[in-house]
């Protein structure tokens, strides 16, 4: 059978770390704001970075799922938020609930490699190996609230953890880490271990995501809206790759997908032409957006130091040979519309 349980742990949504970086970023961009201030906004902030991997699930276990692994994980435990986390919770909490299995089902295959068959799966639930599954080497039991605890009550408990954590300099020995230069958007959660083969400029890195909104509503691009412009921002940072590289080729591949194309909404579940073209494969976003990522980090290996990164990938993306002059004046031009933006919002 295979071990899609490592595929999920392989994906980090939030860390601790996460929290950090954004708790000196919120302190730097909001210096007369109080403790409770900054504690709500960082709480704002993780809520709506978690809400993004939580697609597919009923929105009232949404909110159960994503306070339980906040106040469990994050902020009581101090261990990162893994895909596989959630999973734990669905298969330990929410087996009795109304199509159960096909909404697990749903939720997984936006993250797997490749689509988990029903039957695959109900055998590995129904595995007398599994009737517990640990997250961490000592296994944990995550309870939900009951019926007469409302969701204001953890929440209010988890405001006043994040004040104790602003209101202490050093955590856990470990200093503040310097603000961070541009905004922190909602979807931001940073992956370790960068791939060594990759530029600087390759790295995932925080972009003012209004202003990239904007280049791209001024594009009529359909990317500009959701689930699209979120999914490869999503993307970009689970792969560690400049989201704008992705966008870049969806640029060169597509034209950013105009609204006034009739099959804008055909076209825009792959808008890389990933596997030939959006006519040859067709599914979502997110599942496109991956195998883009995955295929230029691929591509980006045993790259000559002398050679572009991007003519290096062109060698194989595409059939022809100046695709590559065309994505990195595009990538550059994105560059170029978000620098030296700022907005009042985090």
């Amino acid at each position: 059978m295979r071990d899609f349980i490592q595929e999920l742990k392989s994906i980090k949504i939030l860390s601790y770390n996460d929290i950090h970086r954004l708790r000196t970023y919120i302190q730097s961009k909001y210096p007369h704001s109080n403790t409770k201030q900054h504690a709500d906004i960082l709480i704002d902030s993780i809520r709506k970075i978690i809400d993004g991997y939580l697609k597919a699930i009923p929105r009232d276990e949404q909110l159960e799922i994503r306070e339980l692994l906040l106040k469990d994980t994050l902020v009581l435990k101090n261990e990162n938020i893994l895909l596989y986390d959630i999973f734990h919770v669905m298969t330990t909490q929410y087996q009795e609930k109304e199509n159960y299995l096909s909404v697990l089902l749903e939720w997984m295959n936006q993250y797997l490699d490749n689509p988990m068959h029903p039957d695959d799966l109900r055998m590995h639930l129904h595995s007398p190996m599994n009737n517990f599954i640990p997250i961490l080497d000592t296994p944990r039991e995550i309870q939900l609230p009951s019926k007469q605890n409302s969701l204001k009550v953890i929440l209010s408990g988890m405001t006043v953890l994040l004040v104790l954590l602003f209101s202490i300099n050093h955590l856990h020995g470990k200093h503040t880490s310097a603000p961070m230069e541009s905004e922190i958007p909602m979807e931001t959660s940073m992956v370790e271990n960068s791939p060594p083969h990759l530029p600087e400029y390759f790295l995932y890195k925080e972009i003012d995501t209004h202003r990239l909104r904007g280049y791209l509503k001024s594009r009529n691009s359909l990317l500009e809206e959701e689930p699209y412009f979120s999914s490869i921002i999503n993307v970009a940072r689970e792969f560690d790759l400049n989201p704008l590289i992705l966008f870049a080729v969806a640029g060169q591949e597509q034209g950013f997908v105009s609204k006034s194309n009739a099959l804008a909404h055909e076209i825009v579940n792959n808008p890389f032409n990933v596997f030939v073209s959006w006519k040859d494969y067709n599914t979502d976003i997110m599942d496109s957006s991956r195998i883009a990522a995955r295929t230029i980090l691929n591509l980006s290996k045993d790259r000559p130091q002398d050679i572009d990164p991007f003519q290096w990938i062109n060698r194989k993306y595409a059939e022809d040979e100046h695709w590559w002059k065309g994505v990195k004046s595009i990538f550059h031009r994105l560059e170029r519309a978000v620098q030296d933006f700022s907005s009042e919002e985090i």
